[in-house]
Order: C-alpha cells, then sequence, then structure tokens
C-alpha cells in the first residue's frame, strides 16, 4: 500500500463521514433526487473501499 493510496482512502473515509452528517441525518431540506445522489455517492465510495481492502488482503 502506498502512502497515496493511503491518503486517498482516507479522504474518501473522511468524505463519507461528513456526507452523513451534513446531507443525510437531515430529515428537511433535501428533494428526494438530492438524497437519491447522496446515497448513491456513498454507496459507490464503500464500494471503491471495499475492493480496495480486498485487493491489498488478497496481495499479502
Amino acid at each position: 500500500m502506498t502512502l497515496l493510496n493511503n491518503n486517498r482512502y482516507k479522504g474518501y473515509v473522511l468524505e463519507l463521514e461528513h456526507i452523513k452528517y451534513t446531507y443525510l441525518n437531515k430529515k428537511i431540506g433535501l428533494d428526494p433526487l438530492q438524497r437519491q445522489f447522496w446515497m448513491k455517492r456513498t454507496s459507490l465510495i464503500k464500494k471503491n473501499i471495499k475492493n480496495y481492502l480486498n485487493t491489498t488482503i488478497d496481495t499479502l
């Protein structure tokens, strides 16, 4: 694992926390399309992190 990859995925985790706190915890203020966008964004980030961790473990 390179330092660049480590920092990228650390940034992804921070972005997930930010999205959850800022957008998804609010019950009002988001229309359904915006909420759908943020839900899709979080699922793509989680999938990317999961794939990265699986490939990292497989190479050890």
